[in-house]
């Protein structure tokens, strides 16, 4: 099998052939195909990238939409497409998962969510998630997930001394989040 990083499994150069080929357009589309020939069968797969932008301040581009066409140009090809969203911290916010040759409906959305509270950001943490929905849209079956930081027994963390790495002066015990 074939992916966008190359073969699954490490093949003599006599046997591959790998031609790729880079296109730029003004909307950010980026491009690749790949072939690869072992024996007389010819594997062909392509991917088109589109580039999306976070929100501001930041506006940094990420990869936002993957269409990926296995067998381009036969009678059975295939397409398979994904989306995500990304915050300004580059968190993935939602994604979506297309069957294949379906490019209108989702199979499977998932939504997560990451902890924001001010003792997080102050300190650059932004990748706690809390929580994420998963739903298999034909069916509507959805699995939900939650998660929740610094919440003890007691209100305070048990002090520790003798720690390698750990700055009891500006995280001790008593830094606790909500």
């Amino acid at each position: 099998m074939l992916d966008a990083a190359g073969p699954a499994e490490p093949v003599p150069t006599r046997f591959m052939t790998t031609k790729a080929v880079r296109y730029y357009l003004p909307v950010y589309i980026v491009g690749s195909m790949r072939v690869r020939k072992r024996g007389s069968r010819l594997a062909r797969r392509n991917t088109r990238f589109f580039w999306s932008q976070d929100a501001t301040p930041h506006q940094n581009r990420y990869i936002g939409v993957t269409e990926t066409t296995i067998d381009p140009g036969m009678s059975y090809e295939k397409l398979l497409r994904s989306e995500q969203v990304l915050d300004i911290y580059g968190n993935v916010t939602s994604s979506k998962t297309f069957n294949f040759n379906n490019t209108s409906a989702p199979l499977i959305q998932r939504t997560f969510t990451y902890q924001t509270g001010s003792q997080y950001t102050q300190r650059f943490i932004s990748n706690r998630q809390t929580g994420s929905t998963t739903t298999h849209v034909p069916t509507g079956a959805t699995t939900v997930t939650a998660a929740t930081y610094d919440n003890y027994p007691g209100g305070a963390l048990t002090p520790r001394s003798g720690l390698d790495l750990h700055d009891a002066a500006n995280y001790g015990q008593s830094l606790l989040s909500g």
